[in-house]
């Protein structure tokens, strides 16, 4: 049996306009979208990506790309949101989190070729927008220490759960710029699930088989929970204000056809996912209690869904980095893990992009059982960080 998972953890902050608060809603949507295209690349085997971690660093990169190469990114990563919207929103979504006693750590580098010169506006942008710190390295004539050291800084921000981000041999002598991030989540629920009725149940594959998996169950009041024609959905808030877990279970298509369905829907899909009923609603829950880890070639899934031309030698145009047309994405390197436990989770995730040169009212009741291949995810007032899927 295959278990394949997409984990989304969604962070957002107040508004202080109408139009600040439209580019936060077009944003988490666009966001969630870009999982879930993700996601369709993947095979059903057990799996985590942090959409929100992934696409910064894209963001970070896509700063100083131009023409087609920026177009690119900006359509498929971010539904056509103007990049300096999108730096924006990272600039003050990064200060939310990093404010006050946050459930999550995130820190961000850039390493920079000791050798190479790179504009001050790009410099700048990497600075105040996405709170990074710039790192001279020496790529050039010390590669595999400069991988230790980029590893060594995810696997400390990480607190040890992803303890290798590049592999032997990403890094070369070519390797001009590597823009890196690294979250880690740490969070209680607000009511946990009592141990004593966690065993083993059975769960539904999407072909007709079933397995038995080690199972929580919890009776909750006043939670979010919405009873759609097409799923089922719930969110189990965390004791950290505005966090949360939610699960999402299509009722009869299998979870492979809901994602395909769901990407074409115009109407934005938080917005579909929202319960009409203000005061919650009184819902047994059952899920699976897992812990996952995982590696998505990242690479290849960001050419599968329409992420071409960065990655193309002299096609690709990040002249905005150093002025000039000889620089490509080289490779993308994600990793994310996920544990779900009674109490809570822990959760992490990391990510670098390494650019290199080329030569030349009422209460409601309700009951939702994961117990057949379902998304889920965590949420912080709408933008997503981490996405999920269970098979």
């Amino acid at each position: 049996m295959k278990v394949y998972i997409l984990l989304f953890l969604l962070i957002g902050g107040t508004s202080n306009s109408p139009v600040e608060s439209n580019v936060h809603s077009k944003v988490n949507d666009a966001l969630f979208r870009f999982s879930l295209k993700f996601l369709k690349e993947q095979n059903k085997e057990i799996s985590v990506m942090s959409p929100f971690s992934l696409a910064m660093a894209m963001a970070m990169v896509n700063d100083g790309a131009k023409g087609e190469t920026s177009q690119q990114v900006t359509d498929v990563i971010f539904n056509g949101i103007p990049k300096d919207e999108i730096n924006y929103w990272y600039k003050t979504k990064l200060s939310e989190l990093n404010r006050g006693k946050s459930p999550m750590a995130l820190a961000a580098r850039v390493y920079i070729e000791k050798s190479e010169k790179i504009l001050k506006p790009f410099l700048d942008s990497m600075t105040s927008n996405f709170h990074s710190e710039l790192v001279k390295a020496n790529f050039r004539y010390d590669s595999d220490t400069e991988k230790k050291n980029i590893n060594n800084f995810v696997n400390e921000s990480t607190r040890g759960h992803i303890p290798e981000l590049i592999p032997q041999g990403a890094i070369n002598t070519d390797t001009k710029l590597i823009p890196v991030n690294a979250l880690y989540m740490e969070s209680k629920f607000q009511t946990a699930f009592e141990k004593y009725l966690t065993g083993p149940a059975n769960f539904t594959n999407e072909n007709g088989t079933m397995k038995q998996v080690t199972t929580m169950n919890m009776p909750f009041d006043g939670i979010e929970y919405k009873d759609d024609p097409q799923f089922k959905y719930t969110e189990l808030p965390f004791e950290d204000d505005g966090f949360a877990f939610f699960i999402l279970v299509p009722k009869e298509r299998n979870l492979t056809d809901f994602i395909s369905d769901t990407l074409k829907q115009k109407e934005p899909i938080a917005k579909s996912l929202r319960s009409p009923n203000p005061y919650g609603c009184s819902v047994d829950v059952t899920v699976p209690k897992f812990n996952v880890s995982s590696s998505p070639n990242s690479t290849n899934a960001l050419k599968s869904i329409g992420v071409k031309t960065i990655f193309q030698e002299r096609l690709a145009d990040l002249s905005g980095i150093n002025g000039r047309t000889d620089l490509y994405v080289k490779g993308v390197d994600h990793k994310a893990t996920l544990d779900l436990t009674e109490t809570g989770i822990k959760a992490s995730a990391a990510t670098a992009v390494r650019v290199d040169v080329f030569k030349s009212g009422n209460m409601c009741f309700g009951k939702l059982e994961a117990n057949r291949p379902f998304l889920y995810g965590i949420t912080h007032k709408g933008t997503p960080l981490f996405v999920g899927q269970y098979y």
